[in-house]
């Protein structure tokens, strides 16, 4: 099938359900990121994927085919040249009648899961790091248990404190109005682009998330009068 490039600030709609597959699939999706955004040869994306140039060509040609790459010119080199390609567009647009639930689900925890763990980790590293009489407090918050830094026995910190570990590691259960729930999206995302645009020599690892439970029951009403939301008790 063939489709004329979408615009140059629009993204690809991917209609086809063979086009969807490719960045539904995990591996597929690695191994299309190079040609998204820049001209790439068939090596030089085997070698950004980790895989064999083969399984990158036969991948290439078939991309060709289903509308996602196109050529863009050639490149010169030692044993000749080689042929450049590139993404039909720097972003793609995937409607979810495209895709079945499960693959949705798939898709997610390939893209984030990864970036849990490595969160995990640092922050468990942080710990470690800290030496002194640095560790652990239990404490018992909404009926589960929170972890949080402490300099002694007798000295715990708050992430706000001066001498606290830049690490956090912090989950809530929330009970909001749709109103608030969407003024705390827009708020978290606006955080992250304030922060995302000063320029720094370390970096740091901020996973932030909003969900949910469109089938859980509602909340029995509390008599005692709410302003805004609460923490709710977690199993």
């Amino acid at each position: 099938m063939t489709r004329e490039p979408p615009a140059a600030d629009s993204p690809f709609v991917l209609q086809d359900p063979a086009q969807a597959a490719v960045l539904l699939d995990a591996r597929q999706r690695r191994s299309f990121l190079p040609f998204v955004g820049q001209d790439a040869a068939v090596t030089q994306a085997a070698r950004a994927a980790g895989e064999d140039p083969n399984t990158t060509l036969r991948r290439v040609q078939r991309w060709q085919a289903l509308g996602l790459l196109r050529v863009t010119g050639a490149q010169r080199h030692v044993r000749g040249t080689r042929v450049l390609y590139r993404a039909v567009a720097d972003a793609f647009f995937m409607p979810h009648h495209a895709a079945r639930p499960e693959d949705l689900l798939a898709l997610v925890e390939a893209v984030h899961a990864p970036d849990m763990a490595r969160l995990r980790r640092a922050y468990a590293q942080t710990g470690e790091t800290l030496g002194g009489e640095w560790g652990i407090h239990f404490g018992v918050r909404d009926g589960q248990f929170e972890l949080t830094p402490a300099r002694s026995a007798t000295y715990h910190c708050t992430p706000g404190d001066a001498d606290a570990p830049v690490g956090l590691l912090q989950g809530a259960v929330l009970h909001l109005d749709e109103p608030d729930a969407r003024a705390l999206q827009a708020e978290l995302a606006a955080v992250l682009d304030r922060y995302r645009a000063r320029p720094g020599r370390h970096p740091y690892r901020v996973m932030v998330g909003l969900a949910g439970d469109p089938h859980a029951p509602d909340p029995p009403a509390d008599p005692r009068p709410q302003r805004g939301g609460r923490l709710s008790n977690s199993p």
